[in-house]
């Protein structure tokens, strides 16, 4: 039975106060001998040492750590930081699709010949999501997407959109769009809209779990040599005598302990995204900007809005853009808008976005059978993506031919800027990307990486010779060749997900999240609850994630506060904003005594996982959980004592 609102909020105010006892005499805990620590031996090592990186990256999310694997596989010595978590911003709060943009192929429609740019655009965009699902086939999969028609001119033009779609990558595995009748299409999707109905497209489409991917690509990249480190903050760049950048000046932003350290480095990397601005001003103070902050609102629904793992794509919105509605993590991901705002760390959703999502949402399904409301909304988020101005857009859809740019309240503000990605070199030689999209972070990186290279004057390293080359948990090695995959599977490691049920005493939805998320590393985590049975317990009854992982997330993956296991590690405040909140104490203690950490920093913990989850839409969540408590109360009382109260 859900929880009324007072007794939520007493939870919430008594986690406020929690006193937590002191741990006389802690021993070093596992936790804090982990990959972390050791990184961040190295780089202070080497700042005392005066060793010289060649490459200083500032920035954990996609595009920072692709460049640390990029640089790191041609041979170079090189280091990333993050202030914060690695994908804590922009990367972990995406859309989580990997894909060419279907919706730029509009332009094709409207304007075959003169959609050249557009064109390439897509192939380029569907090729990166052909090169990840080989390469991390465990975390990337194809996923079937309806289009659905309501006249024959809809009909007609999708079905070239689609057609060409194919088109264009016909290298991938995935299968060929088709079109459903009416009756298919209501079969595979019952809520659907069926007045005026006429049929279906249904297209294939690649998603990911974005933290994750984030997540191996940092592990990659560390594996190939690089060192990387998270909550490590940059307070200045240093300069030499003649005014050029020669590194930066670092404080562990875990610890607190006021300690600066000089990292040193040929050449320094701005990749930090919606935050580029800032640390250009450190370079430069007068650094005209180039961020035009985009803000994007997401929200999960329960999973029977999107049957048989079937999304939904809605490719003209009322304001002329476009909205996916995905089959993600067991529950329904929609997104997104696009409007201006100001940079902050952990925004949250406004609700007028939400209205206005479940508003489209709601013109395509059934208003008698399943109707999105708000009570329905599990959790809601806002990524901030750092589109750079000064490049020119080639999407070529009628949100990036909005005007008004000058005035922050006008709809299409940021849908005109481009998602192409800018690279800029300051007179002191500090190198910062911007702009473009998760699909392209690869792009961009080896281009962010070629630009250092000449910006230092470092020798031409050769780029790795194999077409296709693997992420961990993949069966080969990291950063070897990949195997080229040739029929598209929607299960690609099944066979893992059989040997953990047959070896381990988890069930078969543990298993399969297991894989999904470790893919060929998933028995290490069983391995942990081998030794210890109490880490086999879920940390939250209706989900699949399990203890285990927190502590695999504390010794191998970096994870430093609640929040990296809650959002990034697990994606459990993502699909249930409310039963993270419930999982914190939990949480706390295990990592807590894995990590060493004294009452305080457990206090803090609780405070500070409090702040994020609000980002997420823990507020909305618990005012809806009260009110659904407080509505169903009379009948509960009448069914058992056959009157009112």
């Amino acid at each position: 039975m859900p929880l009324g609102y007072h007794t939520i909020v007493g939870k919430l105010k008594t986690a406020r106060s929690v006193k937590f006892a002191e741990t006389p005499t802690v021993k070093p805990a596992v936790g804090d001998g982990g990959q972390r620590a050791k990184s961040l031996s190295r780089l202070k090592a080497a700042g005392k040492d005066h060793v010289e990186f060649d490459m200083l990256v500032i920035g954990g999310g996609a595009t920072g750590l692709g460049c640390a694997l990029d640089a790191a596989r041609r041979g170079y010595k090189v280091a990333v930081v993050d202030r914060g978590d690695w994908a804590e911003g922009t990367s972990s709060k995406s859309s989580n699709m990997h894909h060419g943009g279907v919706r730029y192929l509009q332009a094709f429609v409207n304007n075959p010949e003169g959609s050249e740019e557009q064109l390439t655009v897509v192939k380029n965009g569907l090729a990166e999501q052909l090169y990840l699902y080989h390469c991390a086939p465990y975390l990337v999969k194809p996923v079937p997407i309806m289009v659905p028609c309501y006249t024959e001119g809809q009909k007609e033009n999708y079905g070239k959109l689609l057609s060409k779609y194919d088109e264009l990558g016909k290298d991938d595995p995935y299968p060929d769009s088709y079109w459903c009748t009416k009756s298919e299409a209501l079969f595979r999707f019952p809520q659907l809209q069926a007045k005026n109905l006429v049929g279906s497209w249904i297209y294939y489409d690649a998603e990911q779990d974005d933290a994750r991917m984030a997540l191996l690509i940092a592990l990659s990249a560390q594996e190939a040599g690089a060192c990387t480190v998270n909550y490590v903050g940059v307070t200045s760049l240093e300069k030499d005598g003649n005014g050029k950048i020669i590194g930066a000046n670092c404080e562990d932003a875990d610890s607190n302990d006021g300690e600066t350290f000089l990292v040193r480095a040929k050449v320094v990397i701005n990749a930090t995204g919606p935050f580029s601005d800032a640390i250009r001003t450190m370079d430069q103070q007068d650094a005209t900007p180039i961020i035009k902050p985009a803000a994007g609102t997401h929200i999960i629904l329960p999973s029977h809005f999107s049957p048989h793992g079937t999304g939904l794509a809605i490719l003209e919105t009322t304001d002329g853009r476009a909205m996916f509605y995905l089959p993600w993590q067991g529950r329904t991901l929609i997104g997104t808008t696009d409007y201006q705002v100001k940079i902050e760390k952990w925004p949250t959703a406004p609700q007028s976005d939400v209205d206005f999502i479940l508003s489209e949402v709601n013109r395509y399904l059934e208003q008698t059978v399943s109707p999105a409301t708000e009570k329905d909304v599990l959790a809601a988020w806002v990524g901030i993506r750092p589109l750079a101005t000064g490049t020119q857009s080639v999407t070529g859809t009628a949100a990036t031919e909005a005007t008004g740019d000058a005035d922050p309240d006008d709809a299409g503000a940021t849908a005109k800027v481009s998602r192409e990605h800018l690279i800029l070199n300051s007179p002191s030689g500090l190198v910062t990307i911007s702009g473009g999209k998760w699909t392209s972070y690869r792009h961009m990186a080896e281009d962010t990486v070629d630009a250092a290279v000449l910006q230092a004057g470092l020798p031409n390293l050769p780029k790795p010779s194999a077409t296709l080359i693997n992420l961990i948990g993949c069966d080969g090695p990291a950063n070897m060749p990949a195997t080229k995959i040739t029929q598209a599977n929607a299960a690609p490691f099944h066979k893992n997900t059989v040997s953990i049920l047959s070896n381990y005493l988890v069930d078969a939805l543990t298993a399969e999240k297991l894989t999904e998320s470790y893919g060929s590393r998933a028995a290490d985590v069983c391995d942990l609850a081998n030794v210890d049975k109490t880490l086999r317990q879920k940390i939250c009854h209706q989900h699949p994630w399990i203890m285990a992982q927190i502590v695999y997330a504390c010794r191998f993956e970096h994870a430093r506060t609640v929040a990296d296991v809650l959002s990034r590690r697990t994606r459990l405040c993502q699909v249930d904003v409310l039963a993270a909140h419930n999982a914190t104490p939990k949480i706390v203690k295990r990592m807590g005594d894995e990590l060493g950490w004294d009452s305080e920093r457990r206090q803090k913990e609780v405070e500070r996982t409090e702040e994020f989850l609000n980002s997420m839409g823990l507020q909305m969540r618990l005012k809806n959980t009260a009110e659904a408590r407080k509505s169903s109360r009379p009948s509960v009382f009448a069914y058992h004592h056959g009157g009112a109260e």
